[in-house]
């Protein structure tokens, strides 16, 4: 816990967000049900070519991803709480799925968000960053629409999430699967 020194020999602890305030904020992203996975980031980093080449660190202040492809929505956002014997691994950890009344339970604060990108979904290109979006707000006529294209939205929402990543190439023949749990 974190402590302050206000005087000389004068100590205050600083408050902190509980695990149920976790829990809600997961809720409230898992609730608001407009979550969206983005691709981005289309030109080279500096010198990725090179032997041991690793992507930079992303902005924290980043608001959209770098030169961004386009989105789909989430096929999948559940409540999960690292679990020795779940049903989902991600990151050599293992999850089980939870319903909200047993994440509030629980004090779950991890949401998964999965997804895939079909074929022709998106254009066949390379890519850097994925972004996971909340808030997003579609061009009018685009509403009900699963995938957007930069031109088909209004506002890109929260970027909750982004990973900057080594090249990754999208082909026309392929279904990409996107699978991501993040702590709230």
């Amino acid at each position: 816990m974190a402590i302050k020194t206000v005087n000389t020999n004068i100590y205050e602890r600083l408050p902190i967000i509980t695990n149920t305030a976790h829990c809600s904020r997961a809720l409230s992203l898992l609730e608001q049900g407009n979550i969206f996975i983005g691709l981005g980031r289309t030109s080279p980093w500096e010198n990725e070519n090179k032997d041991g080449f690793v992507p930079p660190e992303p902005n924290l202040d980043a608001e959209n991803l770098d030169e961004l492809v386009g989105m789909k929505k989430a096929d999948r956002v559940s409540m999960v709480i690292p679990d020795e014997s779940g049903e989902i691994e991600y990151a050599k950890i293992k999850f089980k799925t939870l319903t909200k009344e047993e994440a509030l339970k629980l004090k779950s604060r991890w949401v998964l968000i999965e997804s895939t990108i079909y074929f022709d979904e998106l254009p066949p290109v390379t890519y850097r960053q994925i972004g996971i979006f909340s808030r997003v707000t579609p061009k009018n006529g685009n509403e009900n629409k699963r995938i957007l294209l930069p031109e088909d939205i209004e506002d890109v929402g929260v970027l909750e999430v982004i990973a900057n990543r080594k090249v990754t190439t999208r082909q026309s023949d392929t279904k990409d699967s996107y699978f991501m749990i993040i702590e709230c």
